[in-house]
Parts: structure tokens; sequence; C-alpha cells
């Protein structure tokens, strides 16, 4: 759909995402891909709202996939996000599979 598009939908999951957890801060860390950080959050919470974001964002076209990865002692925050990122692409696979589409991280 062109570099405008992409630039829109980018906004719509930055503001969807934003708006949904009012509790965490959202961080742009790539093209396309986000990442949320919640302190203190609960994990039944953080999948609710992550499903929210999935519909929010579904009813306008737009799929994502999430991987989420919640923890405590935090030391290394670049194998955390490895650890989501591993989540997310499985997430990918998933969505992908549901479509009859076979899909592999290249």
């Amino acid at each position: 759909y062109g570099h405008a598009m992409g630039d829109k939908a980018i906004c719509s999951v930055a503001n969807v995402l934003n708006n949904t957890f009012d509790n965490g801060k959202v961080y742009r860390i790539g093209g396309d891909e986000f990442v949320v950080i919640i302190f203190g959050a609960d994990e039944y919470a953080v999948y609710k709202k992550t499903h929210e974001v999935k519909e929010i964002l579904k009813n306008c076209e737009i799929y994502i996939s999430a991987g989420i990865n919640i923890g405590k002692n935090i030391f290394d925050i670049e194998d955390f996000i490895k650890i989501a990122d591993h989540k997310m692409y499985e997430d990918k696979k998933r969505f992908y599979k549901s479509i009859g589409v076979e899909w592999q991280k290249k």
C-alpha cells in the first residue's frame, strides 16, 4: 500500500498501544516493532490488554503479532527482549497457520 499507508499504520499501532497500556511505556524499536514496558503488572491483565490491542487493530485491518515476556529481577534487557521477540515469531507463525499460509522466519 506504499509508505504513506505504512506510516499511518505505524501511527495507529502506536496510538492503540499508548491508549491501551496507559500504565506502561511504549517504545518503537525498529521499523514496525514496538516494546511496551510495564512495571508491577498483573500477568493476566497484560495478556488481556494485548488481546484488546489485537482486536482493535484487526477492526482497522491491521494484524499484529505479540511476544510477551513477564519476569522479575531482570538484569539484561536485551536478553529479556530476545525472549519476547522469539515469542512474537511464534505468534506470527500461528497467525499465518490460521489463514492457511506457511510462514518461516527469514
